[in-house]
């Protein structure tokens, strides 16, 4: 895609551009970003209309998505350390990603089954110690809701995982 489409046109703003994206694709190297997260990292070291120029360029090329970035996030969140929404929609907003992105984001998520998930090995890990019922679900419950997960929800995973361990 040529520069000259996003304004770079002398030598040393073409330059500035160029080691703005060369600044900009070693950022996301590491592991996929927000908008906000590479225009927070870019304007410190170079020009205002040079990172909005870099940024429109990437999101051109589909290297800046937010919704992706959205959907990649939950999911990861989802396979290896399930929070509730609370907590997602909290880490999402601290990245940078408007509110109505997050919202649609986590519109379909089931959080009973995202609770589920995070609390069975800490729940069987519980009942092999030996724990009460009553222990297990004081614990299960300040544990779920470190995760963000809300009263009810807590309430419902309990209930299902006490239910699971008792049928073992």
């Amino acid at each position: 895609m040529p520069f000259h489409r996003y304004g770079i046109g002398d030598a040393a703003e073409g330059q500035s551009f160029t080691d703005c994206l060369t600044a900009a694709l070693h950022y996301l190297s590491y592991r996929p970003r927000t908008v906000k997260e590479v225009e927070r990292r870019l304007e410190g070291r170079f020009a205002s209309p040079v990172v909005e120029k870099t940024v429109a360029y990437l999101k051109d090329l589909n290297y800046l998505d937010d919704a992706s970035f959205c959907a990649q996030l939950i999911g990861s969140r989802e396979r290896r350390r399930p929070r509730g929404s609370r907590a997602l929609r909290q880490e999402l907003r601290r990245l940078g990603v408007e509110q109505q992105l997050v919202d649609e984001a986590l519109e379909g998520m089931d959080e009973t089954a995202s609770a589920c998930n995070a609390g069975r090995k800490q729940a069987t890990k519980l009942v092999a110690r030996g724990s009460t019922p009553q222990e297990v679900r004081q614990k299960l419950t300040s544990f779920l809701q470190r995760r963000g997960f809300g009263y009810g929800t807590t309430k419902e995973a309990i209930n299902l995982l006490l239910s699971e361990l008792q049928e073992d």
